[in-house]
């Protein structure tokens, strides 16, 4: 404690920016971490979309290819 209130009376201005920098930091982190959960969501949801729109694609496209055939 005493290391710290040396510091911060020997250069108070370098001490408070590295104060801040850290706090910044620190708010920077946690705002991600309380975010990820619905990040990792809403990707799992995104990839599961588009896994549903290639397999419907890919029928509808071996459909049509059966229809060629059966019209020829």
């Amino acid at each position: 404690m005493c290391y710290y209130a040396f510091l911060v009376l020997r250069n108070p201005v370098s001490y408070l920016k590295h104060d801040a920098y850290y706090s910044l930091r620190f708010m920077y982190a946690h705002s991600l971490m309380s975010m990820a959960p619905a990040t990792m969501t809403l990707i799992i949801l995104l990839i599961v979309l588009v896994i549903l729109f290639k397999t419907l694609f890919e029928r509808d496209k071996e459909d049509f290819d059966s229809d060629q055939e059966i019209m020829v």
